[in-house]
């Protein structure tokens, strides 16, 4: 082919692709929506406090038992404060007819945080208590089986006008977190630390 005739073909073709390419620099319709490649995240339901607890158990000395510390029989009670059932409990082993608690005791506060309750009474949970080695192992076990109901709480220490006490009779040591007791198994498992010499 001769250099006219290339330049003849050229020429006409040079119109066409100016065409086309007209054709496709229109671009999206500025109507059309944007197109968006990262999803939304997904929707999360949020943690609401937890449930209001409307009643629960303390446990107290069996009247038909030997005084066994393992003797401990669940009365049903009613919260007043439904939220916060952990304080409510101990108010009411306080005050229950038939508690093993000394007399005069009072809850002065309780505060749960990664599953040790410290729970906190007055100084007459100690200086009115007079029981036998058994008493003692009943008030103690008292406290870790009513608190035992509460998922949250695995351990328990107690105080006693604020302080970490050795013994509350003299008979078993409570000055390190003891574990709850949650079922009967638990329970007659259960033995609250023994001092090494006992009095």
């Amino acid at each position: 082919m001769s250099k006219n005739s290339t330049r003849i073909v050229l020429t006409a073709l040079l119109p066409l692709a100016v065409m086309l390419g007209a054709c496709n620099n229109h671009g999206p319709s500025p109507t059309s929506p944007p197109v968006t490649t990262n999803p939304p995240p997904p929707a999360t339901t949020p943690q609401g406090p937890p449930a209001p607890v409307h009643e629960g158990y303390i446990y107290l000395p069996s009247s038909n038992g030997t005084g066994d510390d393992n003797e401990l029989v669940a009365q049903k009670v009613t919260f007043d404060s439904p939220d916060d059932p952990a304080r409510e409990a101990l108010n009411a082993l306080v005050a229950a007819k038939g508690t093993p608690l000394a007399s005069g005791s009072e809850l002065r506060g309780v505060k749960i945080e990664d599953g040790l309750a410290t729970v906190n009474f007055s100084p007459e949970f100690k200086s009115n208590f007079h029981g036998s080695d058994t008493q003692e192992a009943q008030a103690i076990n008292s406290i870790l089986k009513t608190l035992g109901q509460f998922p949250t709480i695995s351990k328990v220490q107690i105080l006693v006008d604020n302080a970490a006490v050795d013994s509350l009779g003299g008979h078993f040591e409570i000055s390190d977190p003891l574990d709850v007791i949650r079922t009967a198994v638990d329970a007659k498992q259960a033995r609250v630390y023994h001092k090494a010499q006992s009095h």
